[in-house]
């Protein structure tokens, strides 16, 4: 109220209002009590929020909305989600075909260069200095 706020807090649960999930919920509504426009009582103001919550309220509780998991239309959209998800591995298993792993790609490109031994290179060294 130091700010000229005036603040109210709402607990409020997501399947109250017909959402399919059950989760608690602070809601914290504030109101500028010393704004020139506001010309609302605050008490009032609450009064009527509460009121509107209270009318949007669902009697039933979402889980009574929501069908049964053995349900003909969620086991046919079970089984579509699970058909999708076979395609999608398998195109994911014909890309993995034919994209070369990494160590092949590596080897090809080794095999393609003129390496050097480190022996060799050590040899090399030792020949060039020592006649030096």
């Amino acid at each position: 109220m130091d700010a000229g706020y005036c603040a109210e807090c709402f607990l409020l649960n997501a399947c109250w209002y017909g959402l399919p999930q059950s989760r608690n919920r602070v809601y914290i509504i504030c109101l500028n009590v010393q704004h020139p426009a506001v010309s609302v009582n605050a008490k009032d103001f609450f009064a009527n929020v509460r009121l509107l919550l209270q009318k949007l309220y669902l009697k039933a509780p979402a889980e009574d909305l929501l069908l049964d998991n053995d349900d003909e239309a969620v086991m046919a959209h079970l089984d579509r989600l699970s058909g999708e998800r076979q395609e999608q591995e398998e195109q994911a298993a014909q890309a993995d075909e034919k994209t070369p792993g990494w160590i092949s790609l590596h080897m090809t490109q080794a095999d393609k260069r003129f390496l050097i031994p480190v022996w060799v290179l050590f040899w090399l060294f030792q020949v060039f200095y020592s006649t030096f």
